[in-house]
This record gives C-alpha cells, sequence and structure tokens, in this order.
C-alpha cells in the first residue's frame, strides 16, 4: 500500500502546502533526485467529497489530503472518479527541481 497525496493548485497557500508536504516526507540523506508524486486538483474540497463517496480511503493531514492505494489499478479508479466527477486534475512532482549531485 502507498499513499499519494492531494492538493489544490490554486492559491499561494496551496503553495505553500505543496512545500511542507515535500519537506514531510524528505529523507534526511538521499543520493539521488528525489520526487514526491501527487495530484494537483482544481477543487481539493468537492475532490475529497468525491472520493470518500467512492470509498476511497482518505488520510486528512495537516498541510494535505492523502489517499491510500494498493496498486495501479486503483490509481486509474481513482482518476477516472475525478474526471467523470469533472475535476481538473494533472499529477505532478510535488519535489520540483530538488536534487542532489
Amino acid at each position: 500500500m502507498g499513499k499519494i497525496a492531494l492538493l489544490s493548485r490554486q492559491s499561494e497557500k496551496d503553495e505553500q502546502n505543496r512545500h511542507l508536504t515535500v519537506e514531510r516526507a524528505m529523507p534526511v540523506d538521499y543520493m539521488n533526485d528525489f520526487s514526491v508524486l501527487g495530484i494537483l486538483v482544481d477543487r481539493l474540497p468537492e475532490a475529497t467529497r468525491l472520493l470518500e463517496e467512492h470509498r476511497f480511503q482518505i488520510v486528512v493531514r495537516k498541510h494535505c489530503t492523502e489517499i491510500v492505494t494498493s496498486g495501479i489499478q486503483q490509481l486509474r479508479d481513482l482518476f477516472d472518479t475525478l474526471d467523470n466527477g469533472g475535476i481538473e486534475f494533472g499529477v505532478a512532482d510535488l519535489a520540483e527541481s530538488i536534487y542532489q549531485g
């Protein structure tokens, strides 16, 4: 099982939440590129409610919402649910530009 962050892509505060989410996930020592996969949505409260209605396991954290996933098929179902619910979304590297050479 894994978790994928669900964040809004709307405001400056959302950008701060994105950075805090990355900081929380970053290991103390790492030797390669570092990435945190996330889903950015246009309407976070509606997306969260929609996923809960479709029985996705949701974990609400201080700075982000996380969706517990069990595999690729559940990710496909998640994307289909958002798309069918009229939620605009995109998959993004939340830790863009973090590199240790």
